[in-house]
């Protein structure tokens, strides 16, 4: 449990933060500080949170990258004019992902996985790393385990993660000297609106998951820990170190088995 008082951040902006684990960030760092301030940017606004001090949604559709830059700029003008001390931390929390063979989908819809889960967290971070390098804080970024393999039947949105993933941890290096930390979260299945929106409509209660809660503690312990990387659960860490020893091969061959066992690519 993370107690009030553990965390410098005065600011707190989150994209995507209007369900799923965006909306639990919010929630929890409420309760560490009520004095926060939290800044979402979303299609939609975050709705059945306690009221707290200070609240900013910014409309943004970060399928479109003209969208995102706008939104990005839009973003750091209300930073400079109205954050005036303590560190901010981003989270890049939006993401998609569809089901089904890369032929047989819409290339439009795959594309948007690119925008939203590849090129938005870059505009952002890339906007406003000077305003984090004065101020300091923490970029954290929600990846998932699907980016440790390649993953049949679900191709796009495991290399648009595993981009993800492998820019983060490079980002942790690179950033440290400006005191900007960077965290990877790397969850399983989780408990979101992430498999109706995937075209799974249905299938999150057939797929053992972790609840947003846990993923969101372990994320905030992380960040107050200094650690660079979370991968939620202790059977998804097994998976992730076994990953980096088996031929890639063999690793796509056992994704294809564990994705159609779970029957994702059947619609109900």
């Amino acid at each position: 449990m993370i107690k009030r008082g553990e965390n410098k951040i005065k600011t707190l902006i989150v994209t995507g933060g209007s369900s799923g684990i965006g909306k639990e960030f919010i929630r929890q760092y409420l309760n560490i500080n009520k004095n926060l301030w939290v800044i979402n940017l979303s299609r939609s606004k975050p709705e059945n949170l306690e009221v707290f001090y200070k609240f900013t949604h910014l409309e943004a559709d970060f399928s479109s990258p003209e969208s995102a830059k706008i939104a990005s700029f839009a973003l750091l003008d209300l930073l400079k004019s109205e954050h005036s001390k303590g560190e901010v931390m981003l989270v890049n929390n939006s993401g998609i992902g569809s089901v089904g063979g890369f032929v047989d989908l819409p290339v439009e819809r795959e594309l948007e996985i690119v925008d939203i889960n590849i090129k938005a967290p870059m505009i952002l971070v890339s906007t406003l790393y000077p305003f984090l390098r004065k101020h300091g804080g923490s970029i954290v970024n929600i990846s998932s385990t699907a980016s440790y393999q390649p993953t049949p039947g679900f191709s796009t949105y495991g290399a648009s993660k595993a981009f993800l993933t492998s820019w983060s941890l490079a980002l942790w290096k690179e950033l440290a000297k400006d005191r900007i930390s960077v965290v990877t979260v790397c969850p399983g299945p989780t408990s979101t609106a992430f498999f109706d929106n995937a075209g799974m409509k249905g299938r999150k209660d057939k797929v053992r998951h972790m609840t947003v809660e846990k993923t969101v503690e372990k994320t905030i312990e992380a960040v107050i820990k200094g650690s660079p990387l979370v991968i939620c659960g202790f059977t998804n860490r097994i998976i992730a170190s076994i990953a980096g020893i088996l031929p890639n091969t063999w690793i796509t061959r056992i994704a294809e088995i564990a994705i159609r066992s779970q029957k994702l690519n059947e619609s109900n």
